[in-house]
């Protein structure tokens, strides 16, 4: 029998998604959006042995049940952006038009008051548990830069989860560990996996310094030696 259950509610600002193909936002977005506010912004420079362990535990959980409001399909627009693969025109920013990729992005209306419900089942690990509901206060985005969101988080007992979702009146779904686009729930190496993209990520805004003088300013595609 399920001991407990870690519950986080999501409220977007303005009642619009923009992420792709996907409602509600996976929980593996959530799990992104979850890192990004727990290790960025003035908490960079904060020790990662408790927030590790606690991301550790989650990836390793069962699929969370989740509740959401019922939305309407808005607008979609194409783009065309950079594909992040600067390295296949040699680094070099002056060709970035080559590798440009048409990016749709849709838009989901729903009433902004009502939250997006997670229902993450454990059987142990509790204090992580309260550890994430902890950093879900730093939540500050989740789908694209322009999704602002906010979390509340706590934990409870399996039972009281059941009747938050039930009580919620939007649909409950459970979805799978894995997609054809890409997990929609994290995994065993999530964590460890979203700190190396964002490192690699860094890494492409540094340069080398000559010794003649103080470096001059950073050219995306550069990849130093030294680090």
């Amino acid at each position: 029998m399920t001991a407990g259950a870690l519950l986080i509610e999501v409220r977007f600002v303005e009642g619009r998604y923009h992420g792709r193909n996907d409602w509600p936002p996976s929980p593996f977005r959530l799990f992104q959006a979850l890192v990004a506010g727990a290790y960025g912004g003035r908490w960079v420079t904060e020790p990662e042995n408790e927030k590790d362990a606690a991301f550790n535990s989650l990836e390793g959980l069962d699929a969370p049940h989740i509740a959401a409001p019922p939305r309407e399909k808005g607008a979609s627009a194409s783009y065309f952006v950079p594909n992040n693969d600067l390295d296949a025109v040699g680094g070099d920013p002056r060709r970035i038009s080559e590798v440009r990729v048409k990016k749709t992005v849709a838009t989901s209306l729903f009433r902004h008051r009502t939250p997006v419900l997670y229902a993450w089942p454990f059987d142990d690990g509790a204090a992580h548990a309260a550890t994430i509901s902890k950093l879900a206060e730093r939540l500050h985005t989740l789908g694209l830069g322009r999704d602002a969101a906010y979390a509340q988080a706590e934990t409870a007992s399996w039972d009281e989860a059941e009747a938050r979702l039930l009580a919620h009146g939007g649909r409950v779904v459970r979805p799978r560990g894995t997609a054809p686009r890409g997990p929609t729930c994290p995994t065993k190496g999530s964590l460890e996996s979203l700190k190396q993209r964002h490192s690699d990520s860094a890494r492409r805004f540094l340069v080398e310094g000559t010794g003649d003088g103080p470096p001059g300013p950073a050219v995306a595609g550069c990849r130093p030696r030294w680090q």
